[in-house]
C-alpha cells in the first residue's frame, strides 16, 4: 500500500505533469524482505526515458533531496537513505506494475529483479539477495513466469534463475 508521502508525491506529479506516466513507491517496502535491516526512506519515481528530466525538475521545485538516476558510487557517497529523499529513474518498458489506491506501483516481481540490477539497490546485493528472495518466496505467491520475463527484459535472467535454484536446493 502506498504511504501518505508516496500519495503526496504522486498527486503533485500528476497535477504538474498530467500526461506523464510513472510509477511511485516507498523504499521502506523492501525492509520486510531483508535479513539485515537497512533503512530506506527514499521514494522512488520511475518514468519514461524522455520524461525523466521533466519529472526531476518538477520534483526539485517541490522537494529538497531529489536525485536523478544515481549510480552505486553516488548512492554510497552522497545519499543517506535514512533521511527522506526522492530518486528519479527510468521506467523499463513493459515493467510489471499494478494499481494500489489509484497509484501505479511495482509488483513484487519487478522489485525483486530491480534490486539485482539497479545501481541504487547495490547495498542489497550478495547474501542479502538470497535472503530477500527466500523471504519473498516463503511469504508471497511469486509469479515466476512474470519474474523471469522481466528479468529477461533487464538482461539478468541467468542471475535470477541462479537465485531461484539456490532457494529450491536449500529446501
Amino acid at each position: 500500500m502506498p504511504t501518505e508521502q508516496t500519495k503526496e508525491v504522486y498527486s503533485k506529479l500528476k497535477a504538474g505533469l498530467p500526461y506523464t506516466d510513472f510509477c511511485v513507491y516507498d523504499g521502506s517496502i523492501l525492509s520486510s524482505f531483508q535479513h539485515h535491516l537497512s533503512i530506506n526512506n527514499a521514494i522512488y519515481v520511475e518514468t519514461n526515458r524522455d520524461a525523466v528530466e521533466s519529472v526531476f525538475i518538477q520534483l526539485k521545485k517541490l522537494y529538497k533531496n531529489v536525485y536523478r538516476q544515481p549510480d552505486a558510487a553516488f548512492m554510497s557517497d552522497y545519499i543517506d537513505l535514512q533521511t527522506n529523499c526522492i530518486i528519479v529513474k527510468t521506467l523499463v518498458t513493459e515493467s510489471p506494475l499494478m494499481i494500489a489506491d489509484g497509484i501505479k506501483v511495482p509488483t513484487l516481481e519487478k522489485l525483486l529483479v530491480d534490486t539485482q540490477k539497479d545501481a541504487d539497490f547495490d547495498y542489497l546485493r550478495g547474501a542479502e539477495s538470497l535472503n530477500m528472495y527466500e523471504l519473498a518466496f516463503d511469504l508471497y505467491s511469486i509469479n515466476t513466469q512474470r519474474l523471469m520475463r522481466y528479468a529477461r527484459r533487464r538482461n539478468i535472467s541467468h542471475e535470477i534463475n541462479s537465485l531461484i535454484n539456490q532457494i529450491r536446493n536449500d529446501k
